[in-house]
């Protein structure tokens, strides 16, 4: 008789399981990961149904242990991303990641350039892989003391901030003007991804979704030519909020940032306003910054805020063509 349990590779059923172990094992990781199951339902989900994986051991009697889990989101035939790669602690170290990691990447053959974040420590087994990329740093600081004390508001009165979280989300032109902005930004080209993960950060949103209630705002700055040239979206987290900023300018992003975290300030502390997320949620940002654009660094650096952790950005394949000197702070470290 075989008492060895039986690994086998399988998708998740539906998004239910998908949220139970994508978002549940990140945190338990003491991952900084999303805040509730949002993000995972209306966007990661929708992106790539079929990009969910989970490693599992069978014993003699069908009884399934989830060992292992890996999200391999393809944006595009030419861009995917891989996240939440985790093992469960008790069974490393038996080969069961390396088979998971390759069969994600079996199921993104054919892509041009596939994308993740490690962590340092594991950075030379994936250039063993054939990934390379550069290094982000995370930053963190109190939100008031560090960014509204900090930044004037008069200092940047004459930045016209457009509010996107309030604006109709079905503008397609704009949402076209934002993909172009990343794509300029980062070299990553997925209208598929910014279609929802806008609308998830608009309060006219036609599944009921409150945005502000959660923290959640967008904003652009125009060009001279009268399109999108800057973007900020600020997000909750576990630990606080995330921002993300793209901008040539540090005025500019300065602006961005001020008047994204006045924005959950005044949702969080206004009776009158339907603030969803819990009253001790910490009103602290992160910034996920391009250590190869030291404008960025020093940004947040001389806002106070304290450096938390190093992650490395890599790609297999061919890496996209971007301009990080307009990239402040990331979109996500989970897809890209």
């Amino acid at each position: 008789m075989n008492t060895y349990p039986l690994f086998a590779i399988r998708r998740c059923t539906d998004v239910d399981e998908v949220c139970h172990y994508f978002l549940t094992w990140p945190v338990e990781e003491g991952w900084n990961h999303c805040y509730g199951a949002e993000e995972i339902r209306q966007v990661f989900y929708p992106c790539d149904p079929n990009g969910f994986f989970l490693g599992t051991l069978m014993d003699e009697n069908g009884q399934e242990t989830v060992v292992a889990t890996l999200l391999t989101l393809r944006h595009t035939d030419d861009l995917a991303w891989i996240g939440s790669f985790i093992v469960a602690k008790n069974h490393r170290g038996k080969g069961y990641g390396s088979k998971v990691f390759q069969h994600g990447m079996d199921y993104l053959k054919g892509c041009r350039c596939i994308g993740l974040e490690s962590l340092p420590k594991v950075v030379p087994n994936y250039r063993r892989l054939g990934f390379d990329g550069w290094t982000s740093k995370t930053f963190r600081g109190g939100m008031i003391k560090d960014v509204l004390e900090k930044l004037d508001a008069e200092k940047y009165e004459d930045v016209c901030i457009m509010d996107w979280t309030e604006a109709d989300n079905g503008d397609l032109e704009r949402l076209k003007q934002l993909i172009v902005l990343e794509k300029r930004t980062t070299g990553y080209d997925r209208p598929n991804f910014w279609k929802h993960w806008i609308r998830l950060h608009s309060s006219n949103d036609t599944n009921g979704t409150q945005a502000a209630s959660y923290g959640r705002h967008a904003a652009t700055v125009l060009n001279s030519s009268g399109g999108i040239g800057h973007f900020a979206l600020i997000r909750p987290v576990v630990y606080g909020f995330a921002i993300t900023i793209f901008s040539d300018s540090i005025h500019v992003a300065k602006a961005l940032l001020r008047y994204l975290v006045q924005r959950v300030v005044e949702s969080a502390c206004d009776p009158s306003s339907n603030w969803l997320l819990p009253n001790d949620h910490p009103l602290d940002v992160n910034g996920n910054v391009c250590s190869l654009n030291p404008v960025s660094v020093a940004l947040f650096q001389d806002l106070g805020f304290k450096y938390v952790s190093t992650r490395e950005r890599m790609f297999y394949g061919t890496p996209p063509d971007a301009d990080l000197s307009g990239l402040f702070s990331v979109a996500t470290l989970t897809v890209g």
